[in-house]
């Protein structure tokens, strides 16, 4: 009766009996869902890969496996991810308001996971927050498109060069639109302004639609872009990708996965690209 007491404490919060590997839970051991509660339910650590730096289109994180040889069972992870935007109206913030360095100051991501045992439990949830990297930008295509800009509103603008011009710089998305702007008004400012020669040479309507996506980017990322220097870096991440047979005959017990579950697997390569800012002469 002691051993049993000792093994009911030590795995099921002293409100089951051990039977095998599992907890058999006492009445009262129940939650409002009706699932058992009496052996705990471990929270997996997320955390960032220390490996891999987070860009604009890739973030890697990693968690470790673990269950307790009695009492529970992990069949399933589960995770979100949530946007987290910087606060843009100021105007409501009282001069004593505490702010959270997440939800009011960060723009980034959210991660949160959750392991699952068999019973369809839920632990608490582990979470990681990034602030995401701006989108990168390849500064030498910008500073040639910014030169072609230039030399189609130059001189007399037909029709055609002004609908080019039009599609090509509608075409750019806003991180590079931001860099064609600032070379173009570094090397060409004296011929007008880049602003006003959309204005002047496509009119209202189309500058309107074009200089609207310089708004996309957060305030954060647009002073970024005002770098005299812009490098970019490319990386190769290679990686495996597998499929497995049919999980289900296996009740998605993590520890057979890599041992009696057939697998697919196949070699990716996927690109990655970093920006590097700073003056000239930092690179």
């Amino acid at each position: 009766a002691l051993q049993e007491a000792m093994m009911s404490m030590l795995w099921c919060s002293g409100s089951g009996d051990v039977i095998d590997d599992w907890c058999r839970c006492d009445s009262g051991a129940f939650g409002p869902d009706g699932l058992p509660t009496c052996a705990p339910l471990p929270q997996p650590r997320l955390k960032l890969s220390h490996t891999y730096e987070p860009s604009s289109s890739l973030v890697i994180v990693e968690w470790n496996h673990s269950e307790p040889p009695i009492g529970v069972r992990i069949v399933d992870y589960l995770i979100s991810q949530e946007k987290v935007t910087e606060r843009t109206d100021h105007s409501k913030v009282e001069t004593e308001s505490v702010l959270s360095l997440v939800d009011d100051v960060l723009s980034g991501a959210k991660f949160r996971l959750w392991s699952v045992d068999n019973t369809g439990r839920r632990s608490g949830p582990s979470e990681v927050t990034i602030k995401s990297p701006c989108p990168a930008v390849d500064d030498v295509k910008a500073q040639e498109i910014a030169d072609k800009i230039y030399n189609l509103f130059n001189g007399y603008t037909s029709g055609k060069e002004q609908q080019t011009a039009y599609n090509t710089l509608m075409d750019q998305g806003s991180p590079t639109l931001h860099r064609v702007l600032y070379h173009y008004n570094q090397r060409y400012h004296g011929f007008g302004e880049f602003t006003w020669r959309c204005e002047d040479e496509l009119g209202p309507r189309k500058a309107g639609l074009i200089l609207s996506q310089l708004e996309e980017l957060s305030g954060w990322c647009r002073g970024l872009l005002q770098e005299p220097k812009i490098g970019l870096r490319r990386m190769s991440l290679r990686f495996l990708s597998c499929r497995y047979s049919d999980t289900k005959a296996f009740g998605l017990n993590w520890v057979d996965l890599g041992q009696d579950l057939r697998k697919t697997c196949e070699e990716q390569t996927l690109a990655v690209m970093y920006n590097d800012y700073g003056d000239p002469k930092d690179f």
